[in-house]
């Protein structure tokens, strides 16, 4: 006789199907729930197409219910005698093209000022942002941005000379990222204190 799914007989089976059905970890869904890993997997293994289709059920009754919710919204509206664009914004919602999902619309552009000389463009022109440059990973955020090429380049040239003392290929790669680490911790010893001929 076959052995009953624990799942199946879970009181709370459905949201685990969600959980599966949205792909997060087996691990994360069993600590959750309260349940095995394994049983996790045997259920989803054997069990998945009853899930998709309750799921697909879910969904199905998600739709009529928004098709439900616009039609009230549409018939308040006409109701209280307002026009699309008059309809306050959080009621506002359009259909993007060919995809059926809703968001709500945009707010109206701002009227572009009439300016007759170059004086009155300048004082309507907006503050320019500061845009940080984008950082190498290795890169303290602290060292200026000016120093960054020298340091990826000294960096560059102890890993070189690393690797040939060696014999040209590394023992590992934890022996690689060891040696990375110890470069790096240098490297920004150096520039931290000022230890450098260029700084």
């Amino acid at each position: 006789m076959a052995r009953a799914c624990s799942i199946c007989s879970h009181p709370q089976h459905a949201m685990i199907d969600r959980a599966l059905a949205a792909r997060q970890a087996l691990r994360r869904v069993a600590r959750q729930y309260g349940v095995s890993k394994s049983a996790l997997a045997r259920h989803w293994t054997h069990h998945r197409q009853a899930a998709s289709v309750e799921i697909a059920d879910l969904a199905r009754n998600l739709a009529q219910a928004n098709v439900q919710l616009e039609r009230l919204l549409r018939e308040i509206t006409q109701a209280r005698g307002l026009t699309n664009d008059e309809q306050p914004r959080s009621t506002r919602t359009t259909s993007a093209p060919g995809t059926g999902t809703r968001y709500p619309l945009p707010a109206r552009p701002l009227a572009c000022p009439d300016s007759t000389g170059p004086a009155e463009a300048e004082a309507s022109t907006p503050v320019r942002q500061r845009v940080e440059p984008i950082r190498h990973p290795y890169i303290p955020p602290w060292l200026p941005f000016r120093s960054a090429g020298e340091f990826l380049g000294r960096f560059h040239a102890a890993m070189q000379r690393a690797k040939a003392r060696r014999g040209g290929r590394w023992r590992g790669r934890l022996d690689e990222v060891l040696t990375t680490g110890r470069i790096l911790g240098g490297l920004h010893t150096t520039y931290k204190y000022g230890r450098t001929r260029s700084a």
